[in-house]
């Protein structure tokens, strides 16, 4: 008998070690399988995030590409401006204020001759009109 339990008990543990070789078999490649699906969304997961990454870039660069144009124009009508000023400043406003000195200086002369011969009409009045002279002193 111990010949039938010892082969029994031989073909028993063949048999427990073929079934758990089996499961062994079946996680190992079940386990192969989770790996290879998980590479394969970290892989996926890499290629959204660099699309996301190139949409991201190419919206920032338009931004840039905007803000620079912008930059542009603006430097562009500051130029404009300038010049524009510049052309007002030397064929407009300086020739009028040069005028209006100029009409100052010669209203200035004329009052002056014309107060020099008010002034002198008031004398030639005094020395010919003692009456006038009277009426002063009296006052």
């Amino acid at each position: 008998m111990s010949a039938r339990i010892n082969i029994g008990l031989t073909i028993g543990v063949f048999i427990i070690m073929l079934i758990s070789s089996s499961i062994s078999v079946y996680y190992l490649q079940s386990a192969r399988d989770q790996v290879e699906e998980t590479k394969r969304l970290i892989i996926e997961g890499r290629q959204i995030g660099n699309a996301r990454g190139n949409m991201t870039l190419d919206a920032v660069r338009d931004v840039l590409e905007g803000i620079k144009t912008s930059h542009d124009n603006v430097l562009g009508n500051l130029t404009e401006h300038r010049a524009v000023t510049n052309d007002t400043r030397d064929n407009i406003i300086i020739p009028i204020l040069n005028q209006t000195q100029t009409l100052i200086q010669e209203f200035n002369e004329t009052n002056e001759k014309g107060r020099t011969a008010a002034v002198d009409e008031i004398i030639t009045a005094v020395e010919n009109n003692t009456k006038l002279i009277e009426q002063l002193l009296e006052k």
